[in-house]
């Protein structure tokens, strides 16, 4: 009945639904993976990494009101943990950080091959880290606080947007 109605993908959810109900998968379960599949392929995911839990709780809002998957975590252990389990596109890096500072996560995420891609912005309302520094520890961008958010959002926008040249083929 479907086929040459619908497209391809259609036909493949149709058969991908159809053996998880086999196997004994309820509507509930079923729905339950395909949601984690949807979010494991999507990236629109950031995870925003800084010890103020509050400012960490505003940016999530802030992401989640413009369509982005949100993590969090509040220090650099937690931070290369979700990175390793999230696979976020974005990282939002508070470089003073208890444990393991930012520079260090930085560097820890460039050098695993799993990890490697991962936009990084860090952010810090500390002095003593310049700016050429940060970005040397393999960061793609620096903001200081006071963060402006339209500015972070932009840059967040056109890091998760494909340009147009790698769309045609």
């Amino acid at each position: 009945g479907i086929v040459g109605y619908y497209p391809a993908w259609v036909e493949e959810r149709c058969k991908q639904v159809y053996a998880l109900q086999k196997k004994g998968y309820t509507i509930a379960m079923i729905q339950e993976i395909l949601e984690k599949e949807e979010k494991d392929k999507s990236t629109r995911k950031i995870l925003v990494v800084d010890d103020e839990v509050k400012f960490c709780d505003l940016l999530k809002k802030i992401f989640q009101k413009n369509d982005f998957l949100v993590e969090t975590a509040y220090d650099g252990w937690e931070a290369g943990k979700k990175a390793a389990e999230f696979h976020p596109t974005i990282m939002i890096l508070d470089i003073t950080l208890p444990g393991i500072n930012g520079l260090q996560v930085c560097e820890s995420l460039r050098s695993d091959p799993k990890t490697e891609n991962i936009k990084i912005i860090t952010i810090s309302g500390d002095l003593r880290y310049s700016e050429a520094e940060v970005l040397k520890s393999g960061a793609n961008s620096f903001f200081s606080k006071p963060v402006n958010f339209e500015n972070l959002l932009s840059l967040c926008n056109d890091f998760v947007t494909v340009p147009e040249s790698q769309t045609k083929s």
